[in-house]
């Protein structure tokens, strides 16, 4: 958040990322030890959002080198939406994120839509060696 409040575009929540970086390092706290949040809204009501956060993710890993870390609240994409929509959203979100370099995400661990989707990204970019029982391990 900005002294503005929620920031526009990608752009003004990556310059809110360099300052938090930058403060971070001023008090000695490695940039290793960071994870930058770039705040997940609700499709719902804020939709436009949604792809401001997937470009963010993008402009998150430029802003170092090596990348910076990144976390969402993955589950705050769905809320407001029907219970069926919920893990549609939120596993397709979260491919996007990770195509862009999500780090990590706070999520429901048994939602299997959740876990398919990870590990066939996982795949998909080559981190895990395709089997025909990748779903399985």
């Amino acid at each position: 958040m900005g002294k503005g409040g929620l920031p526009a575009d990608a752009e003004e929540r990556a310059e809110i990322a360099a300052e938090i970086m930058a403060r971070a390092m001023e008090y000695g706290v490695s940039l290793e030890d960071v994870y930058l949040d770039p705040l997940v809204l609700q499709i719902a009501t804020t939709q436009d959002q949604a792809i401001k956060v997937v470009k963010t993710i993008k402009m998150f890993q430029e802003l170092n080198d090596p990348p910076m870390k990144t976390v969402v609240g993955l589950s705050n994409i769905s809320n407001g939406c029907t219970k069926s929509l919920r893990p549609v959203i939120n596993s397709n979100f979260l491919a996007l994120l990770m195509y862009e370099g999500l780090t990590a995400a706070i999520a429901d661990p048994l939602e299997k839509e959740i876990i398919h989707t990870v590990k066939t990204i996982d795949v998909i970019m080559g981190k895990t060696l395709y089997a025909h029982s990748y779903m399985e391990l």
